[in-house]
C-alpha cells in the first residue's frame, strides 16, 4: 500500500499457460507408449488460447476497479507468436502425413520421434550377365566386389519412431527385397515402404562385371573395383567412384562427386558442389551449375564442362586445371577453350590452340614451348600477360580500348595497339582488352635440368 491505493502485480497469464501445456505433453509422451505429441500439437493446440481467454475473462469480472483491461502490448507479441506457431505445427504435420511429404523426409523433423537401429539381410540368385537396378529412397548405397551367381543385400535400419513397438512394426514393413522384374534385378532396400521414418543404408555384394543402376533421393553411393558401366544417380547425397573398368553416368544433386582412376568415358551432370576427377582414361563431360570447387587432373582424352557461368573445353589434361568461383588454373592443358567471367585465369605450359574470354579478371598464359597453333585472348575490364619462349615465332594482333601495351618481342609501349609479326610470323595471336594493359613477356630459356 502507497500514497492510499494498491498496485495489482499481474502479467500475461499466456506464458504460464504455454509452459504447463509444453510440460504436459512430454509427461504423456514419456509415460504413454505410442502417444504421438506432434499430432496432439497439431490438433489441439487452439485449446490454449481459449483457456488463456476464458482467464481473462474472469479476471475481468473479478476485478471491479478494472485495473486489468485489454491487452498488453508484450502480450499481443506472445499471443501473435503461439498462432504462428501453432499454424506452422499444423502445416507441418498435414506435409508430413501426405505422399509429398513422406517422399520428401519430413518424417525426420519429429522433434518427439527416436531412433531405432535394426539390421536385416537378403540375398537371391544372380544369372549371368543380367543388369541390377537399386531403388533406395533413402540411404546410403555402397556396392562390393562378390562371389558370381549371386546378389547379396545387408542393410541397416536406421528408424524414426515414437516408441520400440512402432520401431519394430516399420522395420518389419521395411525388409529389403530382391527379385527379377522386366529381366533385370531389382533391388528395394527397404522393400516396398515408402515411410519417411526409415533410412535403409544398403551394402550390395554383387559379381563386379554386373552392369548397375542405382537411384536413391537421400543417401551417398560408393563404388569401388568395379568392371562393369555404371549408371548412379543421388538426389541428396555425395558419389564416390574408384577403380572403375567401364564407363560410369553420374548425378549428383546437393552433394559432392569424387571419382578417380576410370578406364572409360564419364558422363556427370546436376547441380552440386566439389567434383573431384583423377586418372581418367576416357572423355569426360560435365554439366551443371555445380557450386563447389572443380578440381581435373590426368584426363588424357580431355574434358567438356558446361554451366550457366562457364563453358571450358580441354583436348587433352595430362596435368591439372583447378576451377572456383573466383579463379580458375590449368597446367599442362593441350587445346584450352574457356568462356567464363568474374574470373583470374592462370593457364601454365600450355600446349595448342589457346582461346579464353573473360570479364573483370585478369589472365596470364604462358607457353609450354614455341607456338603452333592459334592463341586468343579476350578480356574486358581486366589485364592480359602472355609469356613466350624467346625465340618464338607468330603474328601479333593486339588491341586496348582505353588501356596499353607494354612487355618485349617490340611490342610498342604505351600505345594501345599492335599489329606485327615477330621472328618472321607463325600462327595468330589475337589479344582484346578494355580498361585493362597488354603485357607480352619472354620466357627465359630452360637449363638441362630444366630449372631457369
Amino acid at each position: 500500500m502507497a500514497n492510499g491505493y494498491a498496485h495489482p502485480h499481474r502479467g500475461s497469464v499466456l506464458g504460464p499457460l504455454v509452459l504447463i501445456a509444453l510440460g504436459v505433453i512430454f509427461l504423456l509422451r514419456h509415460h504413454i507408449p505410442g502417444f504421438d505429441a506432434w499430432q496432439f500439437i497439431a490438433r489441439y493446440w487452439p485449446a490454449l488460447l481459449i483457456v488463456w481467454g476464458l482467464v481473462r475473462l474472469a479476471e475481468h469480472y473479478s476485478d471491479p476497479s478494472g485495473a486489468r483491461r485489454g491487452l498488453s502490448g508484450g502480450e499481443v507479441v506472445l499471443l501473435i507468436l503461439v498462432v504462428l506457431i501453432g499454424l506452422g505445427v499444423t502445416a507441418s504435420w498435414r506435409w508430413r502425413n501426405s505422399d509429398w511429404g513422406r517422399n520428401a523426409g519430413m518424417e525426420f523433423w519429429d522433434p518427439f520421434a527416436r531412433d531405432f537401429t535394426f539390421n536385416a539381410a537378403a540375398q537371391a540368385a544372380l544369372p549371368p550377365h543380367m543388369g541390377v537396378f537399386v531403388i533406395s529412397p533413402r540411404g546410403d548405397v555402397e556396392l562390393v566386389a562378390g562371389a558370381p551367381g549371386v546378389a547379396a543385400a545387408s542393410v541397416t535400419d536406421d528408424v524414426r519412431a515414437q516408441s520400440d513397438s512402432e520401431a519394430q512394426r516399420r522395420f518389419r514393413d521395411a525388409q529389403p527385397t530382391l527379385r527379377v522384374e522386366n529381366g533385370q534385378m531389382v533391388v528395394r532396400p527397404a522393400g516396398n515402404s515408402d515411410s519417411g521414418r526409415v533410412a535403409a543404408d544398403l551394402r550390395l555384394s554383387l559379381p563386379p562385371d554386373t552392369p548397375v543402376v542405382v537411384r536413391t533421393d537421400h543417401g551417398d553411393i560408393r563404388v569401388a573395383h568395379w568392371r562393369a558401366n555404371l549408371d548412379l544417380a543421388s538426389s541428396r547425397g555425395d558419389l564416390a567412384v574408384s577403380g572403375l573398368a567401364g564407363a560410369l553416368r553420374g548425378h549428383v544433386e546437393h552433394g559432392d562427386a569424387t571419382i578417380q582412376d576410370v578406364s572409360g568415358s564419364l558422363e556427370l551432370d546436376g547441380n552440386g558442389g566439389d567434383i573431384t576427377l583423377a586418372h581418367v582414361r576416357g572423355a569426360v563431360t560435365i554439366n551443371g551449375n555445380f557450386s563447389g570447387d572443380l578440381d581435373l587432373s590426368n584426363l588424357p582424352a580431355g574434358v567438356q564442362y558446361s554451366s550457366s557461368r562457364t563453358q571450358l573445353q580441354v583436348a587433352a589434361l595430362p596435368g591439372s586445371l583447378k576451377m572456383d568461383m573466383g579463379d580458375l588454373h590449368a597446367v599442362a592443358a593441350r587445346g584450352l577453350q574457356v568462356t567464363t567471367r568474374d574470373k583470374d585465369i592462370a593457364v601454365d605450359d600450355f600446349t595448342g590452340e589457346l582461346r579464353v574470354d573473360d570479364t573483370h579478371g585478369t589472365i596470364t598464359a604462358a607457353s609450354a614451348g614455341r607456338l603452333r597453333d592459334a592463341v586468343s585472348i579476350t578480356d574486358r575490364d581486366g589485364d592480359i600477360t602472355l609469356s613466350l619462349p624467346a625465340d618464338s615465332a607468330f603474328t601479333l594482333d593486339a588491341f586496348a580500348d582505353q588501356g596499353s601495351l607494354a612487355g618485349d618481342f617490340g611490342v610498342p609501349a604505351g600505345a594501345g595497339t599492335a599489329h606485327l609479326q615477330v621472328g618472321g610470323g607463325g600462327p595468330p595471336v589475337h589479344l582484346r582488352t578494355t580498361d585493362g594493359t597488354i603485357t607480352l613477356r619472354k620466357l627465359a630459356p630452360k637449363t638441362a635440368g630444366g630449372a631457369l
